[in-house]
């Protein structure tokens, strides 16, 4: 039988939630921690946590995809 690699590396993760928590203060964190959790429990459904994956990573993360990709629609559509 084959051992599922993991996919998400937690320990970068739990890096970036934790830099997230100082900056942002306890109450904006705890929803982010408890996204977390639930990532971590292993009877949450693979399908959630590429949810909860892609919401930790637009807030952990320094790019703002949404934005960009918005602004280059948005220029094709220029006449």
């Amino acid at each position: 039988m084959k051992m599922k690699k993991n996919l998400i590396d937690y320990e970068l993760l739990w890096e970036k939630i934790t830099d997230y928590a100082k900056a942002t203060g306890r109450t904006t964190a705890r929803p982010v921690l408890l996204l977390y959790y639930v990532l971590r429990s292993p009877e949450t459904p693979s399908s959630d946590k590429m949810l909860i994956v892609v919401a930790l990573s637009y807030l952990v993360l320094p790019i703002d995809l949404i934005s960009a990709i918005f602004y280059q629609i948005r220029k094709s559509f220029t006449f």
